[in-house]
């Protein structure tokens, strides 16, 4: 069995954290930590590009050295840890952990020209580790399993993160270093899941979904049988480690007196299990004397989200989510060798994980069958029904939209890795609670520099792109106030932000944008000119500056102008409008004046007021010459403090 949080190379007691693999890169220029598990007490040794660090497990048995700053290598080298441990392919350079919901998740197999990208994707020294799926409702030790480095090629790039995938491929050419990106996204997630507790414990906003979850948790737990396996990230739990068969559960004389009952198709969430984890299921069939010894076919139908499959003790199937992303959706037919078939009493027994939404076996009824094809007259035996079930694992309430579950699950694993920044791409689901998000981003940013303890590492932030409906203006547009709450990041040090307000769709209203290339681009210029020393680099559109009223007319000024402002499209400047003392806002007639834009509109004589791109999909076009759109703005805001 392997252990999950630990290398699948590991030997006796000595073991790896599970970000530690074959083909990796470490960060250089800093301390780089390696840690992982051995006996307690036991002697650890970490060698590597000419260096040995020893140290002593603890007495719980966790260990940790750190490599003194590395410089750049491009060479494959082994990292070994008391010789019984051997990491190939390693290499050294800049490594970025790019995280946020569906725009960073977007594969580069849905971008723009993606057969080409693909065909491109062949890059050894770009590195890829891509985090599964975690909720948890507590900080978990290491990553879920099957999580790997790999090179980047076609078949590893396709379903990686096209935003950070562009942002490697940029800084591997400009640096001539190996670059290695993890991966760690979801859609359709707040930022409240990818805080730590303590950081969120500070929004009175958040105490009774935090208290909430907590009890939800406590009560989940509270079902754990004893001396089973224990909580994912501590212990590889998968549908082909036959884990749960060491309890002879499968067994046709299996001990299930105490097993309790179960309707199915259905999930055990709503048979009243609220948490994830590993159920049994148990069902006697009766066969005919005529079937015995032929071969069957059985029909379960579908398991959320993994399963093992058998018949009187035997596996005849199994179906992971790493098969299929839709596993928990797919109905689930298996062979039954004819040596396994008796006359009377047999036992189908089912192994099911799901390690966060619902779990258990969804049907529908009619796919829960077993037939004999070799007597197609004989009608089939029907599965849906009861069935006697029995927990194996629990893993507690996790669920990605309860605040703290993705920290706990996909970030906190990772720390203290060290790594060079962070890409952040979120905001669509906090979009109508943008006075919140103006103080929850910035204390994700200090709560994950806070946990990781290197200091203000940098931060680039992708402000949302254009989408929804288009037009110049909408005084009350959500996105817009959004767009504005992100920019209290910048607030922090070491932080950049990328406009993407001319990547979105003009004319389909979603937030997905296939066009990834340029935004990826524009997140590198940032990070070369502002953490890698290029200053000669452009990285950034106007933004907003100062604003000057007086006969009539509105003079804006911006910093940025990157070599002077510019109309893109041919046409004329768009997405400005002024207001007067009324607070009435109309279209203004803009033109560039050098480094300003000049404004004016006959139906405000007197203006106070301006915005720029203020509505969910604003119809703008005001660039840098440098090619950079400018950031949204306007300068009658209330007090964001």
């Amino acid at each position: 069995m392997t252990t999950l949080g630990v290398c699948a190379s590991s030997i006796a007691d000595v073991s790896l954290a599970s970000v530690f693999n074959d083909n990796m890169v470490l960060q250089r220029g800093m301390p780089a930590p390696v840690w992982g598990k051995a006996g307690p007490g036991e002697t650890v040794t970490v060698s590597f590009a000419g260096q040995s660090k020893t140290v002593k497990a603890s007495p719980d048995g966790r260990w940790l050295v750190k490599l003194d700053p590395l410089e750049a290598s491009a060479t494959p080298r082994t990292l070994t840890v008391s010789d019984k441990i051997a990491l190939k392919n390693v290499l050294v350079g800049e490594v970025w952990l790019c995280s946020g919901q569906s725009n960073m998740e977007w594969p580069l197999s849905k971008v723009t020209d993606a057969g080409k990208e693909l065909a491109d994707a062949v890059c050894p020294r770009l590195r890829l580790l891509k985090t599964p799926r975690t909720p948890a409702d507590a900080p978990l030790a290491g990553l879920h399993r099957r999580a790997h480095w790999e090179e980047s090629s076609p078949a590893s790039a396709a379903n990686f993160s096209a935003v950070a995938y562009f942002f490697g491929r940029e800084l591997v050419a400009k640096l001539d270093v190996p670059v290695g990106l993890i991966d760690a996204s979801w859609g359709g997630t707040s930022a409240q899941s990818w805080m730590d507790t303590a950081s969120l414990a500070a929004f009175p906003e958040c105490a009774l979904a935090l208290a909430q979850a907590k009890e939800r948790a406590a009560k989940a737990r509270a079902g754990q049988p004893p001396g089973l396996n224990p909580l994912p990230g501590e212990q590889l739990h998968g549908a082909a480690d036959n884990a749960g068969f060491r309890h002879a559960w499968a067994k046709l004389d299996a001990p299930v007196g105490d097993w309790g009952s179960m309707e199915l198709p259905g999930t055990w969430q709503k048979r009243g299990h609220d948490f994830s984890g590993v159920f049994w299921f148990r069902k006697d069939v009766e066969l005919p004397a005529t079937w015995a010894n032929r071969p069957l076919e059985l029909g379960v139908g579908a398991v959320d989200k993994e399963d093992v499959t058998y018949f009187n003790g035997a596996a005849v199937g199994a179906t992971t989510y790493a098969d299929s992303p839709m596993s928990y959706c797919t109905p689930r037919h298996y062979n039954v060798p004819a040596g396994l078939a008796r006359a009377g009493r047999n036992v189908v027994a089912v192994r099911a994980r799901s390690d966060f939404f619902d779990g258990g076996m969804a049907g529908p009824a009619a796919a829960m069958a077993l037939r004999c094809p070799s007597l197609p007259d004989s009608p089939a035996i029907p599965l849906d029904g009861a069935w006697r079930h029995a927990v194996e694992s629990n893993y507690g309430l996790c669920r990605p939209e309860l605040p703290a579950a993705l920290f706990n699950g996909m970030i906190s694993p990772l720390i203290p890795f060290a790594f060079r920044g962070a890409l952040w791409y979120q905001g669509e689901n906090n979009m109508n609670e943008s006075a919140l998000y103006r103080r929850l981003l910035p204390a994700l940013i200090k709560g994950w520099r806070s946990q990781w303890g290197q200091g203000d590492f940098p931060f680039h932030v992708v402000q949302l792109a254009n989408w929804q409906t288009a037009a110049e203006f909408q005084a009350n547009s959500n996105i817009a106030l959004l767009r504005e709450a992100q920019t209290a990041a910048l607030e922090l040090p070491n932080t950049a932000m990328a406009v993407a307000l001319d990547l979105g769709s003009t004319v389909k209203p979603d937030c997905h944008f296939p066009n990834k290339r340029p935004l990826g681009e524009r997140l590198a210029a940032a990070a070369l000119a502002k953490d890698y020393g290029m200053k000669d680099i452009p990285c950034q559109g106007p933004t907003f500056k100062a604003a000057k009223f007086a006969d009539g007319r509105a003079v804006v000024s911006f910093d940025n102008p990157s070599g002077g402002l510019v109309a893109t499209g041919g046409g004329p400047l768009r997405g400005f409008v002024l207001a007067g003392a009324d607070g009435v806002f109309h279209s203004a007639q803009a033109r560039v004046d050098g480094e300003t834009v000049v404004l004016e509109s006959k139906d405000v004589p007197a203006p106070v007021a301006v915005r720029y791109a203020w509505a969910d999909n604003p119809l703008c076009n005001l660039h840098n010459s440098a090619g950079f759109p400018a950031a949204p703005f306007r300068n009658d805001a209330q007090s964001l403090k």
